[in-house]
């Protein structure tokens, strides 16, 4: 864990792949645990996730007040939030926005297309751009790349289920679509702006992911 800013109120982090975001009901670290021994606090509040495998920038808050505006800010579209994602495949347009409807199955902790008109479901809209392209070459050869993801909503594995359901699945993603072998997914939440919820000073950081088409 890496943290780039920390005051009474917040602290924002670069989460590692593979580490829960929130509090861990087992041995294995977990967020909360890790900023707590590292800035010596003892409350530290979750206002927004990433899913264990994706690594990035997060804010968590240090006071009952600080976790009240910051999670009303979450909710109300206040966080802008980026993206970057390794892809098998590439999107028909360079560039565009995508709009489906999921729904989640609590029992397998997975989400899936589905109608407007299916129980649970809820929109889910994204913006992207590719970055970055390559084909592999050979018989077997691939197309690869790299994409800028920008959340309009935040719903449950979202930027997996939009991509794996046009044939475009995460690389590592096996339960999205992925055909090769299972590894960390390629995601990552590369920057996070958000307004302090004491001083309202607009807040923007980043991640240098290193993660590329290889």
């Amino acid at each position: 864990m890496k943290v780039l800013y920390s005051d009474k109120d917040i602290a924002v982090v670069i989460k590692p792949a593979g580490v829960s975001s929130q509090a861990s009901h087992d041995f294995n670290d977990d967020m909360v645990s890790l900023i707590r021994k590292e800035l010596g606090c003892t409350e530290v509040y979750v206002v927004h996730r990433l899913d264990q495998m994706v690594s990035g920038v997060m804010v968590y808050a240090l006071n009952k007040d600080a976790a009240a505006k910051l999670s009303a800010q979450a909710a109300g579209g206040g966080f802008n939030k980026k993206y970057q994602a390794l892809l098998d495949g590439i999107p028909k347009e360079k560039k565009g926005e995508l709009t489906d409807y999921l729904v989640k199955d609590e029992t397998s902790n997975l989400s899936r297309v589905c109608t407007p008109k299916t129980k649970g479901a809820r929109e889910a809209k994204l913006t992207y751009k590719v970055i970055e392209s390559k084909f592999t070459g050979g018989k077997d050869g691939r197309q690869l790349c790299k994409v800028e993801v920008g959340l309009i909503t935040g719903r449950h594995h979202q930027i997996r289920v939009q991509f794996g359901s046009r044939g475009c699945p995460i690389i590592g993603d096996v339960k999205y679509g992925y055909k090769g072998e299972a590894e960390p997914i390629a995601l990552a939440a590369v920057e996070l702006a958000f307004s302090h919820p004491k001083t309202k000073k607009a807040m923007r950081y980043t991640y240098d992911w290193d993660r590329n088409i290889s």
